[in-house]
């Protein structure tokens, strides 16, 4: 019987060793946004790393994202707040996204990792943000418009080939084309 709680007791060991001792998750990981628009990012962060930590003791680092359309900035630790171990936020702002003015439609993505002051590491969490942004609207010709260019050219090359021929076209010699 001893064997089998020690067994129990070192499984458990085991187990809670695995465990990360910084977590946290995004309420809303894909919003949309339009250019110009600002989007805030909330979440819920669990500390169980054994120590008492500030919100000003976490940083955020963003990763993997196209810099020319989203600007993301820490808004974790404008608002303070203390976390105990072994306890989780409420639902606070993490972080918001600028969305560049001239941004074009597309979906953009956003790598996240949260960390602490005593170097405890989340796992990285992607985020989506849906740009409903200015579209360029490149015209294609119309059909009737290519056809009536094509027939511009070749006018234009009878043309030429009349005054060439002086207006000779209709005794061509046999075998010669007046196109050419």
């Amino acid at each position: 019987m001893l064997r089998v709680l020690i067994l129990i007791a070192g499984t458990a060991v085991s187990v809670a060793s695995y465990a990360t001792p910084l977590e946290w998750s995004i309420t809303n990981p894909t919003v949309s946004a339009a250019p110009g628009d600002t989007v805030i990012f909330m979440g819920v962060i669990t500390n169980r790393t054994g120590h008492i930590l500030e919100s000003t003791d976490l940083f955020l680092d963003f990763l993997a994202f196209d810099f020319n359309v989203l600007s993301p900035n820490q808004v974790l630790g404008t608002i303070p707040f203390t976390l105990p171990d072994f306890t989780f936020s409420a639902n606070v702002a993490l972080f918001n996204v600028d969305v560049n003015l001239l941004a074009a439609s597309g979906i953009r993505e956003l790598q996240v990792l949260l960390q602490d002051m005593n170097g405890n590491l989340t796992d990285t969490i992607n985020v989506t943000v849906a740009v409903n942004g200015v579209t360029s609207n490149v015209p294609e010709p119309s059909t009737t418009a290519l056809f009536t260019l094509g027939f511009i050219i070749l006018l234009v090359a009878f043309h030429r080939r009349l005054i060439a021929d002086k207006g000779n076209w209709h005794k061509a010699r046999v075998g010669r084309s007046i196109w050419l």
